[in-house]
């Protein structure tokens, strides 16, 4: 929603401690991997931001 171009592997790939190339283009890497991760798809959300960035006129029922 806010130009975030990483996914599910890739935050699978840096919670295990790995170096990841982030959506502005530098690399990032954790000091530690972290015990766990949760990966959680808000799907109530999907495809909201990209239609009103669009400014489709079907959103216009969003910004009312």
């Amino acid at each position: 929603m806010v130009g975030d171009r990483l996914g599910p592997d890739e935050a699978y790939r840096f919670a295990r401690g790995e170096t990841v190339t982030a959506s502005l283009g530098h690399k990032a890497k954790l000091r530690r991997p972290l015990d766990f991760l949760v990966v959680a798809d808000h799907a109530e959300s999907m495809g909201l931001g990209p239609l009103v960035a669009s400014r489709d006129p079907r959103s216009h029922w969003l910004i009312q």
